[in-house]
């Protein structure tokens, strides 16, 4: 007797609920950023946006150190500039 397609098996059982979970996890991924999506809208119409020019200051400080240092320690191992 030949086995039909229809069996039953763990794995023909995983192919089809997989994917079911997958879109289940993504379709509440998507529910979840909707929601916060107006939440975060709301902070951003609250934010100061008077600080925003001095964070901008900062992060492009913190970039230049950073840079100053990883080239400082390849100066120091003896390694030359060339990216």
């Amino acid at each position: 007797m030949a086995a039909t397609t229809n069996t039953v098996t763990p794995k023909n059982i995983l192919k089809r609920m997989v994917p079911t979970f997958l879109l289940a996890f993504l379709v509440l991924i998507m529910i979840g950023f909707v929601r916060d999506l107006q939440a975060i809208a709301g902070k951003i119409m609250d934010f100061n946006w008077s600080i925003f020019p001095l964070v901008i200051l900062f992060t492009l400080f913190n970039y230049l150190a950073l840079s100053l240092k990883y080239f400082g320690f390849r100066k120091y191992n003896g390694e030359t500039h060339e990216i």
